[in-house]
């Protein structure tokens, strides 16, 4: 399974009974004669489908991150092309390579009243229309609020929607009694309204 990576090996980490349906008569026989479907597995045949699961969701994570790698990259060449335009003779810098602490991905900058001031980019990147956010890259955020953009890639049509600080604060829980948020999905508008890149 792990070297043939079989087309039903996606739906391990969502339960028996979604690969149950993915399979044919044969193999179906095959997991109920090795005794993966019995009711109360032994502890081989748990080991088994956890090991499966961890492999799936590890492929998950790389996938995730990849794509996160991609969307920082997209910035990048956004923002250089953004800066030859205002004729600001900078280079984005790529933060998040370096130190994954500092709470954005991208320095860019902006010219404001003559000056150039810095731009904080955290970036995100979606395969739906909707992203997550923590705590930490919120307060983060809120910290320069006037500096701070959030740039969201669509995947994968590689669409770029730009969020202030005000944009997001909507979405934004309230913490309440003796409990904190510390990660949020809020739902953003991919209806097509972005920029994107070829």
């Amino acid at each position: 399974v792990r070297i043939g990576r079989p087309w039903w090996l996606a739906y391990v980490p969502y339960g028996r009974d979604r690969v149950k349906t993915s399979l044919n008569r044969d193999q179906f026989q095959c997991f109920r004669e090795a005794g993966l479907f019995d009711a109360v597995p032994d502890n081989d045949a748990m080991e088994w489908w956890d090991k499966l699961a961890a492999l799936m969701r590890n492929a998950g994570d790389a996938d995730r991150m990849r794509r996160a790698r991609q969307a920082e990259r997209l910035t990048l060449e956004y923002e250089s092309r953004r800066l030859e335009m205002l004729g600001i003779d900078r280079a984005p810098q790529w933060v998040a390579l370096e130190d994954n602490t500092v709470g954005y991905d991208v320095l860019s900058y902006s010219r404001e009243a003559g000056v150039i001031v810095n731009r904080l980019i955290e970036v995100k990147s979606t395969l739906s229309n909707s992203i997550v956010l923590t705590r930490g890259e919120w307060k983060n955020a809120v910290s320069a609020q006037s500096q701070s953009v959030f740039h969201v890639w669509q995947f994968p049509s590689r669409c770029l929607q730009e969020f202030s600080v005000l944009d997001i604060r909507p979405s934004i829980p309230i913490d309440g009694g003796d409990g904190e948020w510390q990660s949020v999905r809020i739902i953003v508008d991919t209806s097509g309204t972005g920029r994107c890149t070829s």
